[in-house]
């Protein structure tokens, strides 16, 4: 059993203010960090069930989509020609 609280919320996403993270790439990081460790369930704090190894890889999935989405609409908005 792992406990790593405020990264990852089974069965649930945090969006807003990354669970108030002041260190975005510290927190993108973490999900590396998670799965780098052999558990079976994960105590992830807030929610009322026990998370698993998919529950962080599907989190950590949907941040790098967030990140690679809003970098194309950043360069999408900033392109003068549009």
């Amino acid at each position: 059993m792992l406990t790593k609280i405020d990264i990852v919320s089974p069965g649930s996403v945090t969006f807003m203010h990354a669970d108030a993270s002041e260190n975005i790439s510290g927190y993108y990081q973490a999900h590396d960090d998670i799965l780098s460790y052999d558990f079976k369930a994960l105590v992830g704090g807030h929610i009322s069930r026990w998370g698993t190894r998919e529950d962080v890889e599907i989190v950590r999935e949907y941040w790098h989509d967030l990140r690679a989405f809003t970098d194309e609409a950043l360069r999408e908005m900033s392109n003068p020609r549009r």
